[in-house]
C-alpha cells in the first residue's frame, strides 16, 4: 500500500481580481509511510459503511487514490480519493486527521472531485469546501472555480490539528463502525453566486417551503425570480437584518407566520458543538432545511450554508461519533450537489426556520 498510485476496489457487497487575505494555517507534524495507509483505511471504512447502509452512486463503485492535498506552505494536509463506477465518476472523499484519528473531512456521492485539470503538486486544500491551486507567484493562490487570485499576506497558526497528516501511531486507525444514522431532505434547490451566501441560502429554504404547503411564497409559479428579487431587497446579504427580512417576506408576501429559533456555540452562553449538532439534527428530522453559519473560512470568512441532511457514525471502540452535515454551498459553483462535511467547531450557528 505504499504505492500512492495503488487502486482499491470495493464491491457493492460491502463522500480574475487579486484580493489580499489572511490564511489560517493548520498545525503540521511529520508523517511517515503509514500516513497514506491510515488515510486509505479510513477512506475504505467510510466507503464500505455508506455502501452497506444507503443506496447511492457508490454502489458497485471503486475507490481510486487521486492525489495528496497541501496547504499554502506546501505541507501535506489530506488525501483525495475519486469514486469510479465503470466510466463514470461518482463522487470523491477527502481524508485528513480529526482529533488524532483519520477521518473523511468531506465527500460527495456524485460527479468529479474539485481538482480536475489542476496539477497534483499545486492542489491546495484549506478545509472543507475550500479548493485552490498554487500559481506562479509564491504568495498567491487561485480559487479553482471563480478564478479569483488571493494574495497570502499573513500566516496565522490556529493551534488546531484538524487538517494535519500525522505520523503513524497505534491509536490512529479507521473506525470500527456498527452504528449508522442518515437522513437527507429531497427538494432543496441549490442557488449559487446569485445574491450572496446569506440571501441565496434563505432563497433555497423559501423555495423548498413554497412546495411544502406554502405556495404563496412564490407569487410567480413559473420560476424563482420573484423570490430572489424580493429576498435580495429585504436582506441585502446582511446577517444583521436577515432574520427580520425573512420574517417580513413570509408575512408580507406569503401571508404566513414564521418563527426563527437561533442556536449558537459562540460566546459565554454558547452551547457545546455536540448540542449544536443535535439541534441541527432535530430540524432535519422535522423535515426542515437549516440556515447554517460557519466561521474562519480562509478566504471568504464567515459564510452561510444550506443544511439539507446529516450522517452519524459511532465507533464503540473509541466511543467517538463522526458527525456530518449534508450541505449546499452557495459560494462555489463546484458544489451544485450535496456535499458531506465533517461537523466541527467551524459550524457555529444553527438557525431553525419554522413556518406557521
Amino acid at each position: 500500500m505504499k504505492n500512492l498510485g495503488k487502486v482499491l476496489l470495493v464491491s457493492s457487497l460491502l463522500m480574475s481580481p487579486v484580493t489580499t487575505i489572511n490564511i489560517y494555517a493548520e498545525e503540521i507534524v511529520k508523517q511517515d509511510d503509514k500516513s497514506y495507509e491510515n488515510a486509505l483505511t479510513a477512506a475504505n471504512s467510510y466507503f464500505q459503511t455508506v455502501i452497506s447502509n444507503t443506496t447511492s452512486n457508490w454502489d458497485k463503485g471503486e475507490l481510486l487514490f487521486d492525489r495528496k492535498l497541501y496547504n499554502t506552505q506546501g505541507e501535506k494536509v489530506a488525501y483525495l480519493f475519486q469514486v469510479q463506477q465503470a466510466e463514470r465518476k461518482q463522487g470523491y472523499l477527502i481524508v485528513g486527521v480529526v482529533g488524532g484519528t483519520y477521518k473523511v473531512l468531506e465527500s460527495s456521492r456524485e460527479g468529479e472531485h474539485p481538482y480536475q485539470n489542476v496539477n497534483k503538486d499545486e492542489s491546495i486544500y484549506q478545509g472543507p469546501l475550500s479548493y485552490y491551486k498554487k500559481i506562479s507567484s509564491s504568495n498567491e493562490v487561485q480559487n479553482i472555480t471563480t478564478k479569483e487570485i488571493n494574495k497570502i499576506t499573513k500566516i496565522k497558526p490556529t493551534g488546531s490539528s484538524r487538517l494535519m497528516v500525522q505520523k503513524s501511531d497505534a491509536n490512529l486507525k479507521a473506525m470500527n463502525i456498527p452504528n449508522y444514522n442518515y437522513k437527507k431532505l429531497d427538494g432543496v434547490v441549490n442557488t449559487t453566486n446569485k445574491n450572496g451566501a446569506i440571501t441565496d441560502t434563505l432563497a433555497n429554504i423559501v423555495i423548498y417551503w413554497s412546495y411544502k404547503g406554502y405556495p404563496n411564497l412564490n407569487p410567480n409559479q413559473e420560476n424563482y425570480d420573484s423570490i430572489h428579487d424580493n429576498l435580495n431587497r429585504l436582506i441585502k446579504n446582511d446577517s444583521s437584518i436577515a432574520v427580520k427580512g425573512l420574517k417580513e417576506y413570509f408575512s408580507s408576501i406569503g401571508k404566513y407566520p414564521l418563527a426563527v429559533n437561533e442556536y449558537s456555540s459562540r460566546g459565554q452562553n454558547g452551547i457545546s458543538n455536540a448540542e449544536l449538532f443535535n439541534k441541527y439534527k432535530a430540524e432535519i428530522n422535522a423535515n426542515r432545511p437549516v440556515w447554517l453559519n460557519t466561521t474562519q473560512h480562509p478566504f471568504y470568512g464567515n459564510t452561510a450554508l444550506t443544511g439539507t441532511g446529516y450522517e452519524e457514525i459511532y465507533d464503540p471502540s473509541t466511543k467517538q461519533w463522526h458527525r456530518v452535515a449534508v450541505v449546499h454551498d452557495t459560494n462555489s459553483a463546484t458544489t451544485l450537489r450535496d456535499i458531506y462535511v465533517t461537523w466541527d467547531s467551524t459550524f457555529t450557528d444553527v438557525k431553525a426556520i419554522i413556518p406557521g
